[in-house]
């Protein structure tokens, strides 16, 4: 079965989160603002030059499958992934992806343009320097252009939410603010596994396992246990 994982660094963006409230900033803050691993220069890119749709607020989630661990069925994360996204240690919330999508469908379909519908999907990682705009060409238009990402990034194996029409939505790439766009979906404490990340610095392995057992319900008590090494 098919998870998706969001990994935070504050507890704080971790319980908004579980509380229904999305917090999305637009693809284009991505480009400069961001450390390695979460910074991509080449989002929206049709050239080396021009960006287009970094405007659209996406929400970015880690895809992971169930595995079978010694004691119940666990989510195994790349190391790699917790160095990108909370390297000082951080909070993860895992909810299953159908349950998930259903969720943010309302969401979805209320935050769509005429003429490009908001849209979400498994991320595309066939970007380099040699093949920028590749996927605007012929009929599929941009429709899915922030679905594509640099071959490097594909051990993230990233699904990806993008909303093309915000309601009250603003931001300003030019004068380096960025206003998060803040919007609720339904409460997921009765959905999600809740988990407390090591410092990347006292993981030994290549993995860690997200066990999803009972104590790991956000209903039975949040963040007690730490990701174990696989």
């Amino acid at each position: 079965m098919d998870y998706l994982v969001r990994l935070f660094e504050k507890q704080d963006y971790a319980e908004q989160f579980l509380s229904g409230q999305l917090r999305l900033l637009p693809a284009g803050y991505y480009i400069e603002k961001e450390g390695t691993g979460r910074l991509d220069g080449f989002e929206g890119a049709v050239s080396k030059s021009e960006r287009l749709n970094i405007s659209f607020p996406i929400l970015c989630c880690l895809k992971c499958s169930t595995q079978q661990s010694k004691i119940t069925s666990a989510l195994v994360i790349c190391t790699s992934i917790i160095r990108d996204f909370c390297k000082c240690g951080g909070y993860a919330v895992a909810v299953e992806k159908s349950k998930f999508i259903e969720m943010v469908s309302p969401l979805i379909k209320l935050c769509s343009a005429d003429q490009q519908p908001s849209y979400h999907g498994d991320v595309i990682y066939d970007i380099d320097e040699n093949n920028l705009g590749k996927h605007w060409n012929g009929s599929t238009g941009l429709k899915d252009s922030l679905l594509h990402k640099r071959i490097e990034y594909a051990y993230q194996n990233e699904y990806r939410f993008v909303f093309t029409n915000p309601t009250h939505y603003t931001f300003c790439i030019n004068d380096g603010f960025e206003q998060p766009w803040r919007v609720n979906i339904q409460d997921l404490h009765e959905s999600a596994y809740a988990f407390y990340i090591k410092p990347v610095c006292e993981i030994k392995d290549d993995f860690i396992e997200l066990p999803l057992c009972d104590s790991q319900r956000v209903s039975c008590g949040a963040w007690r246990c730490w990701g174990r090494s696989k």
